[in-house]
């Protein structure tokens, strides 16, 4: 109630005539839709409390009875929505100061073959007829609303009076991925990047032909997989990328890169053998194995020996050996092959290797390992020029196991740190940018793209069907809304719930659409309203038009916004002071000044504009 009421006190022709008691005369006691009056005058009182009381805190206990009676809904102490409370609130200030006392029968009419100005009018001055009150004068426009038959095609146009205007909040037609690049060059740190790809059915085999031109890599050259310290699940070029995207929200999505050498090898001859990365770790004297790293992989052919496999394993973790080595070393290093520099560190016999090469047998000591026939706690894969790739699969095979390595940096000292092996450039690199500005990358969506989307036609759904009286039938008619003429305030109620008739997704938190709203203070409605030349009868803006070439220019000052979700939250209020032109945060008996950068949020929901009088 708080927020609402504050957006509505904060209106500066509806509080100034309150204030000035000009409602006094304009009371309409004999309007069975109003309260005779009792809700105008408590409203008064709060308005006189609000800006003229004394106190620093007050609590509008007679106008909330006074809501109470009027909408039966608010009473009570149960939480409601701010846009309800506002629409009621002026629908009841609209009955109870309603200067027609005698409604005449006025009948819809739809516009048949009229120009649009002639048949607008007239509805507008229908409406006026039972309708005329300082609401009617301060927050009404008029909407174009045009239905039209799928079955005959007849269309009806008719022009309705409108006091808030909810927008849907449009959707992203496109969705973005993140992976981390692993480079086939062992020296280049892996880097992370995004793609973006539209929501309609987008393949991973899309994903990899768009990640291979935009990063400049070869059809096939890579692939797609989600890597962990433990396992690791190749993606399938069959896959949807939308199904990718599901589990990259809890796993890491990583795009490696085969080496050179690995590349030569034909696919179907291809034999990928992961390896954990491990390394030691002593725990109260007791010395153990711990992965420190995410799995690696080894693109092999089954003639590929033991001795080339350890050969291969070095030149990938050879940029993390030398970079700590002492500086005069590895000068030296850094200038040798890698057979020569292989050599150098695993045939020192006054020098302990830097890794060994672990069978993963998961024998752990007390079982049976199935590639040496001992109970081993750790299963050397030997390094020599006999032992095949192919022999250590058919073992595998054999015991109905995975083959799989462990590369165990048993051999370095305390200087190396093992978070080298983790480092990735956490700047996000987009592959592709979002081409339409309104919906951003970031999440925002602009509030002209709500407008905009409020323009698109859509079809009526079953609960809504209209009665075509040239088929003489309800029919799922399609359905176009356009702001005809716009009021001196503009209440635009942003959609963020969606409908439910489930009552456990009623309160679920995906009811609500957090996404940011992008708004400025001043916001141009020239685009979204159609008779630009007259916003409104009851309104002279010829000097507005003149200064600013005829644009309709808006002043935010006041917001409505809702923290929570659907059927839980809190609700507080932005509002702009037109004595000191200051921004306010009104949070219950709270009120602290902010900045005009501190307003939009993705609590927004109810904006209060005022029309820019020049």
């Amino acid at each position: 109630m708080n927020s609402g009421l504050q957006c509505m006190s904060n209106t500066i022709a509806l509080r100034d005539y309150f204030l000035q008691a000009r409602f006094l005369p304009e009371i309409n006691e004999v309007n069975p839709l109003g309260t005779k009056g009792a809700l105008a005058k408590k409203f008064a009182s709060f308005m006189q409390n609000l800006w003229y009381g004394t106190s620093d805190v007050y609590s509008p206990w007679n106008l909330k009875q006074a809501i109470g009676k009027f909408q039966p809904m608010f009473s009570g102490y149960s939480q409601h929505d701010s846009q309800e409370l506002i629409s009621y609130v002026l629908d009841g200030l609209h009955e109870d100061l309603n200067r027609v006392k005698v409604k005449p029968y006025v009948e819809t009419i739809e516009n048949e073959g009229k120009p649009d100005e002639e048949a607008a009018r007239q509805s507008w001055l229908d409406h006026r007829k039972r309708n005329d009150s300082i609401i009617v004068d301060i927050f009404q426009g008029q909407f174009k609303s045009q239905l039209q038959c799928p079955q005959c095609s007849r269309i009806s146009i008719t022009y309705d009076p409108f006091m808030m205007c909810s927008l849907p909040i449009p959707t992203a037609t496109t969705k973005s991925i993140s992976f981390v690049f692993i480079s086939a060059d062992p020296s280049r740190k892996p880097t992370k990047h995004a793609v973006v790809y539209p929501k309609t059915k987008h393949m991973v085999s899309d994903l990899e032909v768009q990640a291979a031109a935009d990063l400049n890599l070869k059809p096939g050259s890579f692939y797609f997989a989600f890597i962990t310290q433990y396992s690791k699940e190749y993606a399938d070029s069959g896959q949807t990328t939308s199904e990718l995207r599901k589990k990259a929200k809890y796993k890491t999505l990583f795009l490696v890169e085969y080496t050179q050498e690995e590349q030569k090898i034909p696919e179907e001859e291809r034999v990928r053998v992961d390896a954990e990365i491990c390394r030691p770790e002593t725990y109260y004297g007791r010395t153990s194995k711990r992965n420190c790293s995410f799995i690696r992989t080894f693109v092999c052919r089954k003639e590929t020996t033991a001795k080339e496999v350890y050969l291969q394993a070095f030149i990938y973790f050879r940029p993390f050996l030398q970079e700590y080595m002492k500086p005069e070393e590895q000068e030296s290093f850094v200038m040798l092959s890698h057979e020569e520099a292989y050599e150098r560190l695993f045939k020192n016999p006054n020098k302990k290797p830097p890794f060994e090469v672990l069978v993963n047998s998961d024998s752990r000591g007390w079982r049976t390992c199935y590639f040496c026939g001992e109970k081993c706690d750790h299963c050397v894969f030997p390094e020599n020029d006999t032992l095949t790739i192919g022999q250590c699969l058919a073992k595998a095979k054999a015991a109905d196991k995975d083959f799989g390595l462990e590369i165990y940096f048993s051999g370095l000292s305390d200087d190396y740190e093992y978070k080298y092996l983790n480092k990735i450039d956490e700047e996000v690199r987009a592959l592709e940018t979002i081409k339409d500005e309104e919906v951003k990358t970031s999440g925002s969506i602009s509030v002209s793209a709500c407008l905009r989307k409020f323009e698109e036609p859509e079809q009526l759904d079953q609960e809504n069907a209209w009665y075509c009286n040239k088929c003489k039938d309800h029919v799922l008619a399609n359905k176009r809304m356009a702001i005809y003429k716009a009021p001196p305030v503009m209440i635009l109620h942003l959609k963020r719930f969606k409908n439910s008739t489930s009552h456990s997704s009623y309160y679920a938190s995906k009811s609500k659409n957090t996404v940011l709203i992008d708004f400025p203070e001043e916001l141009d409605f020239t685009d979204f309203v159609v008779h630009g030349e007259h916003p409104n009868d009851f309104l002279n803006e010829d000097a507005m038009k003149a200064e600013k070439g005829g644009r309709i220019l808006y002043e935010l000052y006041a917001i409505s916004n809702h923290y929570g979700d659907m059927g839980f939250g809190h609700y507080t209020a932005y509002c702009k002071n037109s004595m000191n032109g200051k921004w306010y945060h009104f949070d219950d008996s709270s009120v602290t000044e902010v900045s005009a950068d501190q307003i939009v949020t993705k609590a927004a929901y109810v904006l209060f504009l005022s029309l820019i009088h020049i």
